[in-house]
C-alpha cells in the first residue's frame, strides 16, 4: 500500500528513490521479527540457550555501538 502510494506521488525518479529507500527502513524496523517479544524463533533461541544468546547480542552491539561512536 505505502508503494502504490509512493508510485503515485508526483515526485521524479531521483525523489521516488530517495522516499523508497527511507519508506523500506521504516517497514523493516517495524517487522514483528525484529523484536524478541514477537519473534519465536529469537525467543526460542534465548530460552534454550538459557540467556547466553542474548548476552552475546548485546556483547556485539555495545562493541559495534562503541565502534561507531568513537569516529
Amino acid at each position: 500500500m505505502v508503494r502504490k502510494a509512493l508510485d503515485a506521488a508526483p515526485l521524479d525518479e531521483r525523489g521516488k528513490g530517495q522516499w523508497g529507500f527511507v519508506l523500506r527502513q521504516v517497514v523493516d524496523a517495524a517487522s514483528p521479527a525484529n523484536c524478541l517479544a514477537t519473534n519465536p524463533e529469537a525467543m526460542q533461541m534465548a530460552i534454550d540457550s538459557g540467556g547466553a544468546s542474548l548476552m552475546e547480542g548485546m556483547r556485539l552491539f555495545g562493541r559495534t555501538w562503541r565502534a561507531v561512536a568513537s569516529r
